[in-house]
């Protein structure tokens, strides 16, 4: 069993969507436009897998949520609560074989787009954890345009959230203070590094996911599988940058222009790494499209555009 032991900062406080067992008798805290559950989870859990689900624990040692990873071989069927289609990838390659030390890079808030139909876009950089059966939690920050159940609206704001892959159900971190809305121009550093202040776990290393900005600053900490733990051979962890999109009808419902992650650097424990590439990965199925201009690969000072079609 892996365990990942989500701690979320004094600033955040942690709000997932979960599918329930049937005999739950947690009551949904809120719901999606379409009806369905999204349920917030309490400050002091963490997650751990087991099988192909990952169960919600509280601080006592009881199990509050459960996520699952397929409705297969399951009694309780997956319910999807918030979902949004990713339009493109953009991974490191090729696959490293030592120990992920820090990913970084800094992105400057875009201007809005033109029109606002209740679209909701995703621009972030993190990265994906795999198991031994594959690649399975994305872990990611950076930018949010439109508004989910916990946060924003018409504006750009800082989010921080995990991601069952290979599905599009995704869980958030909640702002205690509420929105934070970030104005064009403003500059993010979104960083993924070893923290070494926790008490060390044996075969664990913790990371810390961190959004430096002058509208404010979050950090998420988590507790990732080393290489090898418990006998099992784990994958090294991938760095990813990410455009997702839910409800983008027309170029209009993009911003102008393109946005760049710069400033990218890769580290690994034994160095910086060399050879770096960073591959493309396009949705032909998420129209109009959204299309990445790498400008510079590498492990240091690459450069990633996100390129935003034009409005009609």
């Amino acid at each position: 069993m892996r365990l990942f032991d989500f701690c979320a900062l004094a600033l955040l406080v942690t709000s997932l969507a979960s599918a329930l067992p049937q005999d739950s008798d947690s009551e949904p805290a809120r719901y999606t436009p379409s009806g369905r559950r999204i349920f917030s989870l309490p400050a002091d859990s963490h997650l751990e897998q087991s099988g192909n689900k990952f169960n919600v624990v509280a601080a006592n040692g009881s199990v509050v949520h459960v996520f699952e990873r397929h409705s297969v071989g399951s009694s309780v069927p997956l319910e999807k609560r918030q979902s949004v289609s990713f339009a493109v990838d953009v991974s490191a390659s090729p696959a490293f074989n030592d120990t992920l030390q820090y990913f970084n890079t800094s992105v400057v808030v875009p201007p809005a787009p033109t029109s606002f139909d209740s679209q909701l876009l995703f621009l972030t950089s993190g990265i994906v954890l795999v198991d031994d059966t594959g690649p399975f939690l994305y872990m990611a920050g950076g930018l949010q345009y439109g508004g989910t159940i916990l946060q924003g609206g018409s504006y750009w704001t800082p989010t921080i959230f995990l991601q069952d892959l290979p599905g599009t159900d995704f869980g958030q971190l909640r702002f205690k203070f509420g929105n934070v809305v970030l104005q064009p121009g403003t500059v993010l550093d979104i960083s993924t590094t070893i923290n070494t202040n926790p008490p060390p776990e044996a075969n664990f290393t913790w990371y810390e996911l961190a959004i430096v900005s002058s509208a404010a600053n979050v950090s998420y900490l988590s507790l990732v599988s080393d290489l090898e733990s418990d006998g099992v051979n784990v994958a090294p962890i991938i760095p990813r940058f990410r455009a997702q999109e839910e409800g983008v009808l027309s170029g209009a419902d993009y911003p102008a222009g393109e946005l760049v992650f710069g400033d990218v650097g890769v580290g690994l424990t034994t160095g910086v790494p060399k050879g770096v590439k960073w591959v493309v990965n396009a949705n032909a199925t998420v129209q109009p499209g959204l299309s990445v201009d790498v400008q510079k690969d590498g492990a240091t000072d690459a450069q990633i555009a996100v390129v935003f079609p034009e409005s009609e």
